[in-house]
């Protein structure tokens, strides 16, 4: 009976009562395969209906430049996902290091950075065939990576590394003015 009405709650997207009813389910049975297998499905759903909401909530708070309370929510969100190597959640890092940065978490930032390359080379590696929009995100989020470890690199004195990851943005995007003058103002820095 529990099982039937975890199944409809689950059809009616209703997770947390399936999920509540497949958790009685294995109190009463806890060898029973059929709900231990349907709570996994239905706990990573549950995950991505989390993810959502804090990554949403996050992306507003940013927008309104509340960068301690948007960086909390991101890391809400990447906690529901485990850091987890998908373009959604490269794309929470990206974020979340703006916040850093506007927070002048300087050291942070850098290792947020390392993560964030870290995740956007995984990904690249682990799929074989990237459509082309998404390819085209992962160029940008990586861009935007480069550009803010060098930012804060610049910020800490270590212009040295800061130049040659600025050198590293521009070889992700040649054209970018931005980057090319802020890799002009670090080299006269030198």
């Amino acid at each position: 009976m529990l099982l039937r009405r975890a199944r409809s709650h689950q059809a009616l997207e209703d997770y947390e009562a399936a999920k509540a009813d497949l958790d009685k389910i294995l109190i009463l049975e806890p060898g029973n395969g059929e709900a231990t297998g349907l709570l996994k499905g239905v706990q990573q759903k549950l995950d991505g209906v989390t993810f959502t909401k804090y990554r949403e909530e996050a992306n507003k708070l940013l927008q309104q430049r509340e960068f301690q309370a948007a960086l909390e929510a991101y890391d809400k969100a990447l906690k529901v996902t485990r850091k987890a190597t998908t373009l959604d959640n490269i794309a929470v890092y990206v974020n979340k290091i703006a916040c850093l940065l506007s927070l002048d978490k300087l050291e942070r930032v850098v290792s947020e950075c390392n993560e964030a390359i870290r995740l956007i080379r995984n990904y690249k590696n682990r799929y074989t065939k990237i459509p082309a929009a998404d390819m085209e995100r992962l160029k940008q989020m990586d861009l935007r990576v480069a550009v803010r470890r060098g930012n804060a690199l610049g910020k800490l004195q270590r212009v040295s590394e800061a130049v040659a990851e600025y050198e590293r943005a521009l070889k992700i995007d040649p054209t970018s003015a931005a980057v090319k003058k802020d890799l002009d103002l670090l080299r006269k820095a030198k």
